[in-house]
This record gives structure tokens, C-alpha cells and sequence, in this order.
């Protein structure tokens, strides 16, 4: 009676042991699925900075079949300007001196970006023969319209014109 007692008291003694670790339980909720992302709207910037200009080509001779200096090549710089040649950006004190065709390209890189605020406007990267005394010397001139560049809004964009061909090289904001 005794061994039936003491089974009777494990018996019991497991059954509250199960219990009590039942009712320890965490319960577990299924994680919600992650919401899914929404796709971000195309950008639609509204500026560029140029970072730098490349001048890739320009004619070593004049509209006169003369060079543009008398001895040694051009010494080229550019300006940023508007269509009624308003300079918005003198680059003269920047200028390369007596080019050659092998000099080719030429890059300027800006200490400080040039900011194109409104894309709707022509900006000119006018290209000069540095003369002195007398007048600098007009060898070309590219126009941008960013506007027109917006798509895929590429970081790098190439024209050319008379012969000039010029990159510009930024990034837009």
C-alpha cells in the first residue's frame, strides 16, 4: 500500500510539474511580414554643379587659315556665358598656354562648382585665345541647356560646335 501510496504521490507531484511548466510557456505570435517598400518617385532635380569643363577639340587656325598667335600655339581659357555674352564665369586667369593638338584635352577642375540654378537657360563655355595688348581672340563657343540633358541625368554631358567640342562633367541637385 505504501509503494501504490508513493506512486500515487509521484504521479501527482508530475502532473503539477507538467502543468506549472506549461503555463511558462511563452506564447509565440506569428511576426507580421515586413510592409512592402514603396517605390521612391523618379527624381526631378532642378540644378546642376559643373565640377569641371573638358575641352576636347578646337581649330588651331582662325576663320583666316592663321594661326591664332604668331609664334607657338593659343593660349586657350574659357568664360561661362550667357546668350548676350554676359560673362557669368571668367576663367582667364586659368588659361594653358601655347597648345598644341597633343595637349589635348584640356580639363579645368573648379575649387568651387558652378551652379546652374535655372536648367531652362543656355550656358555658353566659350573658348578664347588670350591676346595681349589687343583684344582675346573668339576660337569657339558650345552651348548647354541642362534642361534638355535631364534624361537619366547623366553626370557627364558632351557638345560641340564650329569645331569646338567641350564636356561638362557635375552633378545634379
Amino acid at each position: 500500500m505504501q509503494i501504490t501510496f508513493l506512486r500515487s504521490v509521484k504521479l501527482i507531484i508530475l502532473i503539477l510539474f507538467i502543468t506549472v511548466i506549461n503555463s511558462c510557456k511563452k506564447e509565440t505570435t506569428p511576426t507580421p511580414a515586413a510592409p512592402t517598400p514603396t517605390p521612391s518617385p523618379a527624381p526631378n532635380y532642378t540644378n546642376f554643379k559643373i565640377t569641371s569643363v573638358i575641352l576636347t577639340q578646337i581649330p588651331f587656325v582662325n576663320s583666316s587659315s592663321a594661326s591664332w598667335d604668331l609664334t607657338g600655339g593659343p593660349d586657350v581659357f574659357f568664360n561661362m556665358e550667357d546668350a548676350s555674352n554676359n560673362v557669368l564665369m571668367n576663367g582667364v586667369s586659368a588659361r594653358s598656354t601655347d597648345i598644341s593638338p597633343s595637349n589635348l584635352p584640356l580639363t579645368w577642375n573648379f575649387t568651387t562648382a558652378y551652379q546652374i540654378t535655372n536648367l531652362a537657360i543656355t550656358h555658353f563655355v566659350t573658348v578664347y585665345d588670350y591676346d595681349t595688348p589687343d583684344p582675346n581672340d573668339l576660337i569657339g563657343y558650345v552651348g548647354f541647356t541642362l534642361a534638355n540633358n535631364k534624361s537619366g541625368y547623366p553626370t557627364s554631358i558632351s557638345s560641340s560646335n564650329g569645331g569646338v567640342n567641350v564636356t561638362i562633367v557635375g552633378s545634379w541637385y
